[in-house]
């Protein structure tokens, strides 16, 4: 396997991607599912609105209103009980009310700019990541670390901040408390550190060095008490929650964007050169199941497992199902236009409207306005015919930040 290192020209391409997201050029779409006792609802938080839709695609509510839109939002929602949080991208955190869409309070923090331009490195307060929830507090990624906010009020707990050399794109990981220890929170940054941070003070305890940026939250196995994340540098780390030590890496071959998904004590995560990886960890140590390159496009949300399949999508509008021990391809599905799959894949379970029937389904979101969720047969890959579109919800176009 060859290794791209991790330098000026790496560093330039994060670059170029941070500069498409200071642009008017957009956000990707974030989707969020919730299940309410009579159906599951999607929450599609994308450019400058947010949407409560069906299975169907028929939507529910839109935040904000027409008049009042402003930032657009890169983070998936998190969903507390009945209402959302969720992140701008000029630094303000929202509390909207689940069942009518209806604002709950709004903080709105003071944006800051590197001369107009991007930031690589804590010169703007934008919140790409999703927020986290734990124990009365929401814990808010943002490009200089990660701060604290009272989750009925929205006001800051003033002292508690976690500062980073650079930004945090990922959700925080809340980890609540055990009999046999405290809760903790455990942060990966783009400065190529992961830290455990004391939830309650912000205090860190420990953090690691991952030698490249780590865009992704960290998977906790509590049964093991190990983290599991994946780095711009091509390596997955496996790192005792306990003290931060590296246990152990696997090298992949592309870059790994998201966080890898964890499966009866089985690791799945897939890169950005389309390579998807099957692997255990046992007596300290990576073992590789199987690896299959699904093609030369990159795959950038985490992986969905069930019981028999893997799940993956990719930058070209296609879905994949593997075969779980094997990694043999069971069938693959072209969304219409191909569009770029950005978000992840959410299983659901749809009422079929003639038998009354609960069937299996995938959901994910696309770049297209005009289909910005798709659903699929868990079975087959089939389109089932329903997507949402914005309805009237065409974003706003503003000036260049």
């Amino acid at each position: 396997m060859t290794r791209k290192l991790f330098s000026l020209s790496g560093l330039l391409l994060l670059l170029v991607v941070l500069a498409a997201c200071g642009t008017n050029s957009g956000s990707w779409a974030g989707v969020t599912a919730v299940e309410e006792p009579e159906a599951t609802y999607l929450i599609v938080s994308y450019r400058d609105f947010i949407a409560k839709v069906d299975l169907d695609g028929d939507r529910q509510w839109a935040y904000p209103d027409d008049e009042n839109r402003g930032p657009d939002f890169f983070a998936a929602a998190a969903v507390d009980e009945d209402v959302l949080y969720v992140g701008d991208y000029e630094g303000g955190v929202h509390a909207v009310d689940l069942e009518t869409g209806d604002p709950l309070w709004v903080n709105e923090q003071q944006a800051t700019n590197l001369f107009g331009f991007i930031n690589f490195g804590g010169s703007t307060d934008r919140v790409i990541g999703e927020i986290a929830v734990g124990d009365g507090v929401l814990y808010v990624p943002d490009e200089h670390g990660v701060y604290a906010l009272d989750q009925s009020t929205g006001e800051r707990i003033e002292g508690w901040d976690l500062e980073t050399e650079r930004a945090v794109w990922s959700q925080p990981l809340y980890v609540p408390a055990t009999e046999d220890q405290p809760a903790q929170l455990y942060v990966a940054s783009l400065d190529q550190y992961i830290y455990a941070v004391d939830p309650a003070t912000g205090e860190v305890f420990w953090k690691t060095d991952l030698d490249a940026a780590a865009p992704a939250a960290p998977t906790y196995d509590a049964e093991r008490d190990v983290l599991f994340v994946g780095t711009f540098g091509q390596d997955l780390f496996a790192i005792n929650a306990e003290d931060g030590a590296i246990l152990d890496r696997y090298e992949v071959e592309g870059w790994l964007w998201d966080q890898p998904t964890l499966s009866e004590g089985q690791i799945f995560i897939g890169d950005l050169d389309g390579y998807l990886y099957a692997l255990d960890f046992a007596e300290g140590a990576f073992e590789e199941l199987w690896s299959e390159q699904l093609e030369d496009a990159k795959i950038r949300a985490q992986p969905l497992v069930t019981e028999a399949l893997v799940l993956a999508s990719t930058s070209n509008g296609h879905v994949y199902a593997l075969n779980r021990e094997t990694g043999q391809q069971e069938w693959r599905t072209t969304i219409e236009d191909e569009p770029e799959l950005l978000s992840r894949l959410i299983l659901a379970e749809f009422v079929e409207e003639e038998t009354g029937d609960l069937e299996p389904v995938i959901v994910t979101a696309t770049d297209d306005v005009n289909r910005l969720v798709v659903r699929l047969r868990l079975e087959n890959g089939n389109t089932t015919g329903a997507r949402y579109e914005t309805q009237g919800l065409t974003p706003h176009a503003r000036p260049d930040r």
